[in-house]
């Protein structure tokens, strides 16, 4: 991907395989100075976190409209949904909510009830 980037752009890319958890690390030593310009992939908390904490910032490109239908589909909803993953007795459960303005952040206290639609995030309080 860089190697191609380079080739079309002319600009040298310094491209880095890390974990989340240690890219997150590195955007919070940074971020009075920060060295990442793009940061993909990896899991989905650990964005979520640094979106929290001032460290991203959304970019929807002006190509979007010339994407593939479905890459368009599938843009809006990772921009109208936050997706969250919680450890349970039972294990493991994947949440997807639409509730952007009421973002859980990492490690919070949370109740889980079974509704007609779906799982529900119930917050303490």
């Amino acid at each position: 991907m860089a190697t191609v980037y380079a080739k079309t752009t002319g600009v040298k890319v310094n491209m880095m395989a890390k974990g989340s958890g240690e890219t997150l690390a590195q955007l919070n030593a940074e971020k009075a100075n920060p060295k990442t310009d793009i940061w993909f992939s990896g899991t989905c908390d650990p964005h979520l976190q640094a979106a929290e904490q001032g460290l991203t910032v959304e970019y929807k490109s002006p190509q979007l409209v010339s994407l593939d239908p479905l890459a368009q589909k599938q843009a809006a909803y990772l921009g109208s949904n936050h997706e969250y993953t919680f450890d349970t007795e039972m294990g493991v459960i994947f949440v997807v909510s639409s509730e952007l303005g009421r973002m859980l952040a990492i490690g919070s206290e949370v109740g889980l009830n079974l509704s007609a639609h779906g799982v529900s995030v119930v917050t303490p309080g």
